[in-house]
């Protein structure tokens, strides 16, 4: 298992362009549940987007997305810990990165 973790941390690790030494974080099932990272994404899962909050005002672009599930989830990791930034994959080669600055 651990070398599952691994290789797929490393093909994350290419596949994601901005990212380098220490920026993968990979949230295990456990993990997931404790950040909410699926109560999250759900609103999102098999819905009209644009009847969504705060969809139904504003474009449902990826940028948009991506700003959205960043800012509900920052406040939920553990102290210490830093959500740096969110990526919406639009397809296997395009993807947008939000992160605040």
């Amino acid at each position: 298992m651990e070398r599952l973790d691994q290789e797929l941390a490393e093909a994350l690790r290419d596949r994601t362009p901005e990212s380098g030494p220490g920026r993968i974080l990979i949230l295990a099932g456990s993990e997931r549940d404790a950040v909410g990272l699926q109560e999250v994404l759900a609103r999102f899962d098999h819905t009209c987007i644009n009847d969504v909050s705060p969809f139904d005002k504003i474009n449902a672009s990826s940028e948009n997305m991506a700003m959205t599930i960043y800012q509900e989830l920052s406040g939920r990791f553990p102290d210490g810990v830093l959500l740096e930034n969110v990526q919406v994959w639009e397809s296997p080669q395009s993807c947008i990165t939000y992160s605040p600055e």
